[in-house]
């Protein structure tokens, strides 16, 4: 089936060279990419798929939640677990959660103290300037969690000597948020500083009862940089968050009824770095550090149990690149990167002993990562990579992954192409190794003798420019197998507990991706993306291959953007589909994984925005307008229809 897809798409890719003649958009295929390399590249180069979204994206759809953004990316679905600070995943080509690795001004941000995966619902869009997403395996390049991908958050600089903003929203559900942000630039430093507050009183997000679940979530986020010398830059950052939600326990039957939980996080990422450059920024070397912290307490208010999971994770890194050109042999620019990174984890959990097992720990693991990347640019047109991942861990084998990619475009014809093969891995988290919960029928145990899982995977994609730049389409083929992959509910009946196991066979994900944009007019503009997605792994106990839960076949983003008075106001609407997907529960009388299935939804938005004064701004949003009753998560309980009005001010102007 695959390869009828890709002949099909081949097809339509030949017979559009007798159709249009364009040049390469500048602004789609040239714009920088930092996340897709160890070193900025333009984005016709990045070898692998990659999306972007830039602050002029976030302000058209004026959504305070990075998780709305993303559901427009292709290859890329979300999971919320009911309504606004729920627990919320973000799954790449099929692959889990805790696959993707996620950083925010280059911190790794996955939590280690549950799945290792990041909960995208307490990272809001006001201090955040832009979002990179690339698909694919990005181990070789970035290690663990990069199995199936990364997303990459930065946050917003200071481009001016003087730079303020403030915003201020209210609606449904008894949501409130303020924002703002000062910063400082001078001529060889710059200094801002950012807070966030969010509040809401909450819906119920369980399918029975009427108790509604509140959120808070205030954040802090710094950035400091200075240029000591015309060759020494050093650079900080750091970002503090503090959350409370409240939560409904999910019972023997993982559906959640309504109880009067509390769970208390606290989320601290910082880092610095300084960069040396020589011979006209021919050789570079960087030195970095970063810690994060992720503590954890969950109360339950009734019984006046609670359990707590904290950990820290302390890294250092050093980089150096070689950049060279050989005119006389052939017209090529060579970029060669060496570095080394070396990790710390430490894993503490505390807990009331139940079942006779003790939950109270203190663990830790390290990694040291070899790192090469080679870069060769061909007569300005062709770019050819390689890289290449050996990982010394202190508890598992030593793995080696690796990544080559084929860039290609065609001027002349306003065409960009790419091959990639690459293989990835992702060590067990440690809540499946030690972890211990008391919670459901069959309490947690964790299991020490996991392997880490492996993956290898390709892609083949084209993007096309046509009609004088006015519309850019794309389209990606992908297929990608995992082995070792981590099943995190295993039951053993004679002890009656769970944990987790390695599971044989290999899971298949495969799919393909397409995506239009279109400048209609100066002030009209669509766009559209489709996903389809197989994956599916082997039932040990029939034999036979059924698909993962969580993962709908068919998802699919419409949106269009008006500018209205060149630039004074904006109207955006976004249209967003998803497919029919399974998922588990456990039902009496043996609870044991039954498959459940979820029902399609559709879900439409609408954001607009008008200037009332040059730095005065007045703006409105809506969500789920048709108000669908959808559920992401069985037994979790979506929001219905709601609306938001606000202002925003800025000197920014």
């Amino acid at each position: 089936m695959m390869y009828r897809v890709l002949y099909a798409l081949l097809t339509v890719f030949i017979m559009s060279r007798f159709s249009f003649a364009a040049t390469i958009d500048k602004n789609a295929l040239e714009y920088m990419t930092v996340t897709a390399s160890r070193n900025p590249v333009p984005r016709w180069e990045a070898g692998s798929t990659l999306t972007i979204i830039d602050r002029a994206e976030i302000e058209r759809r004026q959504t305070p939640y990075v998780t709305d953004l993303l559901r427009g990316v292709p290859g890329l679905s979300v999971n919320q677990q009911g309504g606004v600070g729920k627990l919320s995943q973000v799954r790449v080509r099929g692959a889990e959660a805790n696959h993707v690795l996620v950083m925010i001004d280059g911190v790794e941000a996955n939590d280690m103290t549950r799945g290792d995966d990041f909960d995208f619902s307490s990272l809001t869009t006001s201090d955040i300037e832009r979002i990179e997403v690339v698909r694919g395996p990005q181990s070789s390049l970035w290690g663990s969690d990069a199995l199936a991908g990364v997303i990459n958050i930065i946050t917003r600089q200071v481009d001016r000597p003087l730079e303020a903003n403030a915003s201020i929203e209210a609606g449904s559900f008894g949501s409130k948020q303020v924002s703002g942000s000062i910063g400082l630039r001078g001529d060889n430093h710059a200094f801002r500083v950012g807070a966030n507050h969010l509040s809401t009183a909450g819906t119920n997000i369980a399918i029975t009862g009427a108790e509604d679940d509140g959120y808070r979530t205030t954040s802090f986020n710094a950035k400091a940089d200075w240029q000591a010398h015309k060759a020494i830059h050093f650079a900080a950052n750091a970002r503090v968050t503090d959350i409370r939600n409240d939560t409904d326990t999910g019972g023997i039957t993982g559906i959640p009824v309504d109880s009067d939980g509390q769970s208390d996080t606290l989320l601290i990422y910082a880092a610095a770095n300084v960069k040396a450059s020589f011979f006209k920024d021919n050789w570079t070397h960087r030195i970095g550090g970063s810690w994060s912290r992720t503590d954890n307490k969950d109360k339950d208010l009734l019984d006046g149990t609670s359990g707590r999971v904290q950990g820290d994770k302390y890294s250092v890194d050093y980089q150096t690149d070689i950049r060279f050109v050989t005119p006389q042999l052939v017209s090529a620019e060579h970029l060669v990167t060496f570095a080394l990174d070396y990790e710390e984890r430490f894993f503490k959990q505390r807990g009331p002993i139940s079942f006779g097992a003790d939950p109270n720990q203190n663990r830790k693991i390290d990694t040291l990562g070899y790192v090469g990347e080679y870069r060769v640019r061909l007569f300005d047109v062709t770019t050819i990579s390689g890289s290449v991942r050996y990982d010394d861990n202190s508890d598992f084998d030593d793995v080696t992954t690796f990544r080559v990619s084929l860039s290609q475009r065609l001027s002349s014809w306003g065409t960009a192409l790419s091959v990639a093969y690459g293989t990835g891995q992702k060590d067990p988290t440690f809540f499946d190794r030690f972890g211990f919960s008391a919670g459901g029928l069959f309490p947690f145990v964790g299991n020490s003798n996991l392997a880490p899982e492996r993956s290898k995977g390709w892609e083949v994609g084209v993007k096309q420019s046509l009609l004088d730049d006015r519309v850019l389409i794309g389209a990606t083929v992908f297929s990608e197998r995992l082995e070792d992959e981590i099943n995190g509910f295993v039951i053993d009946l004679t002890t009656f507990t769970s944990s987790s196991e390695n599971v044989a066979g290999k899971s298949h994900r495969d799919g393909f991706e397409l995506s239009a944009n279109a400048t209609l007019t100066d002030h009209l503009s669509v766009s559209a993306s489709y996903t389809y997605l197989d994956a599916n792994q082997l039932d040990l106990a029939t034999g036979n291959r059924t698909d993962e839960v969580r993962r709908p076949r068919h998802q699919g983003v419409a949106s269009m953007n008006y500018i209205l008075q060149n630039g004074r106001g904006n109207i955006n609407l976004q249209l967003t589909h998803s497919g029919d997907q399974d998922d588990v529960m456990f039902l009496a009388p043996v609870f044991a994984p039954q498959r459940v299935s979820l029902n399609n939804f559709t879900l439409l938005g609408f954001s607009g925005s008008w200037r009332l004064l040059e730095q005065l701004s007045v703006f409105v949003r809506a969500e789920n307008m048709l108000d669908s009753d959808y559920q992401e998560v069985f037994g979790y309980q979506a929001p219905g229809a709601s609306a938001y009005l606000g202002v925003h001010y800025t000197t920014a102007r």
